[in-house]
């Protein structure tokens, strides 16, 4: 209701307030506008913020059902009101509007906590999460009489977000729809694209594994490389349900399974897998490993010989003392945006081994490293679309996920040692490679695997 008593019928209404507290005391109790419970004030000059823990420019609910707050400029806050509009709007008819990474913290702390006597009738949700493609708490309806009192002038609203908006939204989210950040990365949106299988978890040697499955027929155990998940196998998984149990597995620290401070050595990984197929009942599997996941699988069919059935290595072998003379600086004339074949330059290797910095640098931005690297190590660019590279992207942004995928490679000095110790392989052994495969075949006939060569 406005101050000339008319009633609106909106959506949302945003109330701009500017970086004081004051102008919030009209609509929240005074112990709440000043202690900035609702909004994201560090207590510092100027408003830097934000804390450890906070987000800039955040929209904040009332105990008034359907008024949210914005505490920034008000110039800023009218900007800010009409992208949330539209994408309110958007989210209302069903498109996807997409997050894409959280703010930079500036300030670490403690939060200030509001009296436990007034709590918000909604969520505190910063917009980025009102809008992600997963359900929120708040449930937006349209055309809801709001009943704001004598409070509200009409030179005070910054936003009216109401059925209006509805074609303007629809047109602006439409033309988002093309960018990878819109597809669903989640596993139960992929698996929903894979008719006849599950997404599964199971807990081993005190970790939740979780595992995709399909299929019927002899089983076949696929286990993804870095910086994957489950779904690099998606294109060949409905093929092999043909004829196959399929089980693709998050290792240790990939994607949806549990990432703990430790236990990233092949040796450990290949029990949490030996443990994994005891556990569904099979005694034999045939297992198929790339990259870090080809660790993994040599690990096993040594370590645990009598569940493997066959073994399959695509790419890689498992570390061994070639990795401790691996060259610093490339040669000369041989590192560019492609992989030389015949000189391989595999800085990451290094990057990897280094503790807490590549958290920092890459949290929530892990996406354009694996550009470079799918530039750098693919023969065929295309093979990874849009949606897989929006998948990997999620996959590994976290802070957690970057520390457990380095993890696999700062455990190679212990692989090494671990490595040297393993017998002779005895069952079938096939070894795919692309511009690594000279050295996997060598690696793999230095430890006794049968191996027949076929080169294209």
């Amino acid at each position: 209701m406005l101050s000339d008593g008319s009633e609106l019928p909106a959506d949302v209404v945003v109330y701009a307030t500017g970086y004081d507290g004051a102008p919030a005391a009209k609509v929240l109790p005074q112990e709440i506008a000043h202690s900035r419970r609702w909004g994201f004030g560090s207590g510092i000059g100027n408003d830097p913020g934000p804390w450890e823990g906070e987000l800039r420019n955040m929209w904040k609910p009332t105990q008034q059902t359907g008024l949210w707050l914005h505490s920034h400029g008000i110039g800023a806050a009218r900007s800010y009101s009409q992208v949330l509009a539209l994408q309110i709007k958007a989210r209302e008819v069903g498109i996807p509007t997409p997050v894409y990474k959280l703010t930079e913290v500036y300030h670490k702390g403690q939060l200030r906590r509001a009296a436990p006597s007034w709590q918000p009738d909604v969520s505190d949700l910063m917009v980025s999460n009102l809008l992600s493609s997963r359900r929120s708490e708040v449930e937006l309806t349209s055309s809801i009489p709001i009943k704001m009192g004598a409070i509200m002038a009409v030179k005070s609203i910054v936003a009216v977000l109401g059925i209006a908006l509805a074609s303007k939204a629809a047109a602006s989210a439409q033309t988002q729809a093309p960018l990878a950040g819109t597809y669903d990365v989640s596993d139960e949106g992929l698996v929903k694209s894979l008719p006849g299988f599950i997404s599964s978890f199971a807990t081993v040697n005190g970790i939740r594994l979780h595992y995709v499955a399909g299929g019927r027929g002899s089983p076949v155990l696929l286990l993804p490389g870095w910086p994957e998940t489950w779904w690099a196998y998606h294109k060949i998984m409905p093929d092999l349900a043909k004829r196959h149990r399929v089980i693709v597995v998050d290792l240790r620290g990939m994607g949806s399974s549990d990432k703990p401070a430790g236990g990233y050595e092949k040796k450990s990984m290949a029990s949490d897998l030996s443990a994994l197929v005891h556990q569904l009942g099979y005694e034999k599997v045939d297992v198929v490993g790339h990259d870090i996941g080809a660790m993994v699988a040599f690990s096993m069919a040594a370590n645990h010989a009598d569940q493997v059935q066959k073994l399959v290595m695509l790419d890689v072998m498992h570390p061994s003392s070639g990795y401790l003379k691996l060259a610093l600086l490339p040669d000369v004339g041989t590192f560019g945006d492609k992989m030389d074949e015949d000189h391989p330059y595999l800085w990451w290797f290094a990057f990897h081994q280094v503790k807490g910095l590549p958290e920092q640098l890459l949290e929530g931005r892990a996406g354009l490293e694996q550009e470079w690297f799918f530039r750098y190590m693919l023969k065929d660019e295309g093979a990874i679309d849009a949606r897989d590279r929006a998948v990997y992207a999620a996959a590994y942004s976290s802070r957690d996920a970057i520390r457990a995928g380095n993890g696999w490679y700062q455990a190679f000095p212990q692989d090494v040692v671990d490595g040297g110790t393993y017998p002779p392989l005895t069952m079938p052994v096939l070894g795919l490679g692309g511009p690594g495969y000279a050295r996997l075949k060598d690696d793999l006939e230095g430890k006794g695997a049968r191996i027949a060569d076929f080169q294209d």
